[in-house]
């Protein structure tokens, strides 16, 4: 199948408009001979390929009106700038799937790309993102460039691995940010303080995805997160809100349902793997979800919980992912 020979002659129907390569490797000749003519093409996979530039370079040759585009393994570092040229030409795209490409922190290639102006989805997962290719995502965002982008992820990422610089400026011109995933991202207590007063303008996010990030301290994520969402004092005493400490600062139920209800429209929390929240973090996670809330799915596995106390209950509405951890 990979040979020219195998595809001489081969022509596909000009009428398609949606064409999955992903699981048929091809040549790249052959690609660039067929993809401009099909030109009523609006949905392309061509994930799993090998990387090449002449790939990268007929994309800029796809039809108009291509909405969705998946390309994977296709590009690597070595082919940003010729995949970043072709972006420039598709004006409707919609939705952009680059997980599992190698671009690393040279080949994100980003900052030209004015065809994110209309993109409502961006999943960079897994594709060996590291601080400086982060700092050069967050930088277009903060530009206002992709302001329709609802969903993003960035999982399996070192992204954060030397702070968030760039990521509050980013977040607050993502007004309309439904999904956001962090999982595994090198999420840590000062990144997720810059996270958390982006978050404040993210008042449509619906789910939000930090699970297996290592963070230091019973309840770090969580205090950085709300604290700095919600400096106000607690509305119903002058002491501290329970649960905060000095060093610590375990996130206190107050602080947790005052953020609940700032995200009106959160109804997905993920904390799996983030193994500093212990059994007092996830207690006052649990005490804080108020009854008016819209959270129906929370996981927190493997969060370093050993018990909770036997009288806690969850709201009714709760669907909860404790592993062996809850009897």
């Amino acid at each position: 199948m990979e040979e020219d020979s195998d595809y001489d002659g081969l022509a596909l129907p000009p009428t398609l408009t949606h064409l999955d390569l992903s699981s048929h490797p091809f040549p790249a000749a052959w690609f660039a001979r067929v993809i401009p003519t099909l030109t009523r093409l609006q949905r392309l996979d061509v994930a799993q390929t090998r990387p090449s530039s002449l790939v990268c370079t007929a994309l800029a040759q796809c039809s108009t009106l291509l909405t969705q585009l998946r390309v994977g393994g296709c590009v690597d570092e070595r082919c940003g700038v010729a995949f970043g040229h072709a972006l420039l030409h598709l004006h409707a795209l919609r939705s952009l799937d680059l997980s599992r490409s190698q671009l690393f922190d040279t080949g994100l290639q980003l900052h030209s790309c004015r065809a994110l102006s209309a993109l409502s989805t961006l999943n960079l997962s897994a594709c060996g993102l590291g601080p400086v290719a982060a700092q050069q995502l967050f930088a277009v965002l903060a530009r206002g460039d992709a302001r329709a982008l609802a969903q993003l992820r960035i999982d399996e990422n070192a992204c954060f691995e030397a702070g968030g610089q760039g990521v509050e400026r980013a977040l607050a011109q993502c007004r309309g940010l439904t999904t956001l995933g962090l999982r595994r991202a090198a999420l840590t207590d000062i990144a997720a303080t810059a996270l958390a007063r982006g978050l404040r303008c993210c008042s449509a996010l619906t789910a939000l995805d930090m699970g297996a990030n290592h963070v230091s301290g019973a309840g770090a994520v969580l205090s950085a997160l709300f604290f700095f969402c919600f400096p106000a004092p607690c509305p119903h005493s002058t002491a501290p809100c329970p649960g905060l400490t000095t060093g610590t600062r375990v996130a206190g139920a107050w602080e947790v349902g005052r953020a609940v209800q700032h995200c009106a429209e959160l109804c997905s929390l993920d904390l799996q793997g983030c193994q500093g929240l212990g059994d007092e973090g996830v207690k006052q996670l649990l005490l804080s979800l108020s009854p008016g809330g819209c959270v129906c799915a929370l996981d927190v596995r493997d969060t370093g919980m050993r018990s909770l106390c036997p009288d806690l209950d969850f709201p009714p509405r709760i669907r909860p992912l404790l592993g062996s951890a809850w009897a």
